[in-house]
């Protein structure tokens, strides 16, 4: 895959999160990046963005992911993805309120539309099932 790829900036993304490499997830992200999902989740700008992955990879421990069907359309990436983890830190959910760490296995399917720009994801809007994960830590 060539380094500007859309499959390529994505797939590398996905492999730096395993990681929980910060760094390396944000070097995937346009300055400008506009950030999506469900319960109001929103983040504009490489900034925000950063502060909002570094909280969801402090909340979370060990596990792994995987691409369970991927397509590519152009400069667009769809991506159904399947996340088993522990809850180990305080997490901030999209409302503002905190949850501190339950211990619990969290398993999420999300389904991720990533839009590449000039080799940087510029637009990644998420989808999964917000009630199905507030159950898993406690919450409902």
């Amino acid at each position: 895959m060539v380094e500007g790829d859309p499959r390529a900036v994505v797939t590398a993304m996905f492999a730096a999160w395993d990681r929980k490499d910060l760094e390396g997830v944000m070097a995937r992200y346009a300055n400008d990046v506009v950030i999506r999902g469900p319960g109001g989740m929103h983040a504009q700008g490489a900034d925000a963005a950063r502060e909002m992955f570094g909280h969801l990879l402090g909340a979370y421990d060990g596990g792994h992911s995987e691409v369970l069907q991927q397509f590519v359309d152009g400069d667009y990436v769809i991506t159904e993805w399947r996340d088993v983890t522990e809850h180990t830190g305080s997490l901030t959910l999209a409302t503002g309120d905190s949850v501190e760490a339950t211990g619990r296995t969290v398993t999420q399917e999300i389904v991720f539309i990533h839009h590449v720009v000039n080799g940087k994801i510029a637009e990644e809007t998420a989808y999964f099932d917000r009630h199905a994960f507030l159950q898993q830590i406690g919450q409902l």
